[in-house]
């Protein structure tokens, strides 16, 4: 598996995804140290074999609107004051 990386083959939502990484950013962004972190992800990939260029090789580009379309579907009766949700290039939820 070389190359861009390969769909997952999981059927869970991916506004998962999209709202854990929110979740962490919103609750600990100013305590994370990314500085290294470009190097630390092509050596997590190496060893599985995957390549990738830069963020667009992660996201199918259908993938904002169909998390957008599924957050409040399954968020919405979890998660307590869940922000909306309008992304485009490299956005966030909006708080």
């Amino acid at each position: 598996m070389s190359g861009k990386l390969q769909t997952p083959r999981w059927s869970r939502s991916q506004a998962r995804d999209y709202y854990y990484l929110w979740r962490v950013f919103n609750s600990y962004g100013e305590k994370l140290d990314l500085s290294d972190f470009a190097s630390f992800l092509h050596e997590k990939c190496s060893v599985r074999g995957v390549a990738f260029k830069g963020v667009d090789d992660f996201f199918q580009k259908s993938m904002p609107a169909y998390v957008e379309t599924t957050w409040e579907q399954w968020f919405g009766p979890l998660v307590p004051g869940l922000p909306s949700l309008k992304l485009n290039e490299r956005t966030s939820p909006a708080d």
